[in-house]
């Protein structure tokens, strides 16, 4: 698909990268948000290029079928509309703009499904694009069936994601999980029920609804590699990773394994409010990095609006500091540790 198309994959991957060459010209404004941050800004947009490519070459060996332009553009360009999206959302946020990123999120959401259900009904039968199920895929007239149903789903979940976005958070989340569930379960269901009554009325046998073989060894081979490579990279992620508290004579650093970081001037510190909270800070990832192990990047609750935080989730307190207008939440591995980090730290706020 690539050799095919050099020139769209040279754009698309340029596209991936705009946001990561923004931030050379925008670097030190978002240093002074946050340090480190712009390493999340180069590290996001890599990553989807990697995956960009990884997925147009694993479509050469699982599709055969030539789609029309419309429907090619989409499978090329949806990866780059992603990467422009968020990482205009995390630029925006440590240049410090004030906006609901779930309404953004909601609206944003709301526009992909209609343009998914404008083209579900367009889209040839394939295994790249469209509701891919074992009797949508081996047979045409349940493809065609299924997936002009799934188009007006897809449109109703969309003009649904619009009216979420004024809802309270917690229920857009629930909202858009049913909705997901929603545009899902009713094409399969669908599609199966076509299935069996074609075959009651004899419209179709089993034979007709047998896949055929597309992929040769490589092909299986580099399924279940990238496969694979993807679940351990995922496990590792979740799994592993620390926060490294290091105090030095005239600073707190603070650096995560996996990017990002922040200095806390001691000097800054002495005019800030610093309190010891003994119950973990709720909030909603806004932008950063989340695991069953750590917390850490930019967050929001009720209580502070949007903070910075950097915690383990262990811990069931929480060390929070009021400088200027921002907030900082920190935690160590433990309660215990995180009692430690608090009492260390105003010790060398109170020699400076």
């Amino acid at each position: 698909m690539i050799k095919e198309n050099k020139i769209k994959y040279i754009i698309s991957l340029i596209v991936i990268l705009i946001p990561s060459f923004v931030t050379l010209f925008i670097k030190g404004s978002i240093e002074n948000a946050i340090k480190g941050a712009w390493y999340f800004t180069w590290l996001m947009p890599l990553i989807l290029a990697a995956l960009h490519t990884g997925l147009l070459i694993l479509t050469r060996y699982i599709d055969p079928v030539k789609q029309s332009k419309k429907i090619e553009n989409i499978v090329f360009f949806i990866i780059p509309a992603i990467s422009v999206y968020i990482s205009a959302i995390f630029i925006a946020i440590m240049l410090g703009l004030d906006f609901d990123v779930n309404l953004i999120c909601a609206v944003l959401l709301g526009v992909s499904f209609i343009v998914m259900g404008n083209y579900l009904p367009k889209a040839k039968r394939n295994r790249t694009f469209g509701i891919k199920l074992k009797w949508t895929i081996a047979n045409d007239d349940n493809w065609v069936a299924t997936h002009r149903l799934g188009g007006k789903l897809f449109v109703i979940a969309g003009i649904l994601s619009f009216l979420t976005a004024f809802l309270p958070t917690k229920i857009t989340f629930i909202s858009l999980a049913v909705m997901l569930v929603f545009i899902v379960v009713i094409p399969t269901v669908y599609s199966y029920r076509f299935y069996r009554r074609q075959i009651e009325s004899g419209e179709a046998t089993e034979e007709d609804y047998k896949l055929e073989k597309v992929m040769g060894k490589r092909g299986v081979a580099a399924i279940i590699i990238t496969s694979v490579s993807v679940i351990l990279l995922v496990c590792v992620l979740m799994t592993t990773g620390n926060i490294k508290y290091t105090f030095t004579d005239s600073e707190l650093k603070i650096k995560p394994t996996f990017g990002g970081g922040i200095e806390l001037q001691y000097s800054e510190l002495k005019e800030a409010e610093i309190y010891y909270r003994g119950e973990k800070v709720p909030g909603s990832r806004v932008m950063g990095y989340g695991s069953p192990r750590l917390l850490y990047g930019q967050f929001r609750n009720d209580e502070f609006g949007n903070y910075t935080r950097y915690t383990y989730t262990n811990s069931n307190a929480a060390v929070i500091i009021f400088v200027g207008d921002e907030v900082i939440v920190i935690a160590d591995k433990t309660t215990e540790d995180t009692l430690r980090l608090y009492e260390t730290l105003l010790e060398y706020v109170n020699k400076e």
